[in-house]
């Protein structure tokens, strides 16, 4: 089955088991989206504080 949209795949769903599974895949869609967005703030901010540190010992010198 393919949609374009969770609501649009719950519609076509047959039975009460397949919406279970299209629920499941959505949040564990979303689970995953989130962790792959704290992973990038994370390296973000580690890639910020490294620039930060390495502007402050270029100033100092």
């Amino acid at each position: 089955m393919s949609a374009a949209s969770l609501p649009a795949a719950l519609a076509a769903a047959d039975s009460a088991e397949e919406k279970a599974r299209i629920s499941d895949a959505f949040a564990s869609g979303l689970e995953t989206s989130q962790l792959v967005g704290a992973v990038a703030v994370l390296a973000g901010g580690l890639v910020a504080a490294a620039l930060l540190r390495r502007a402050e010992r270029a100033e100092a010198a």
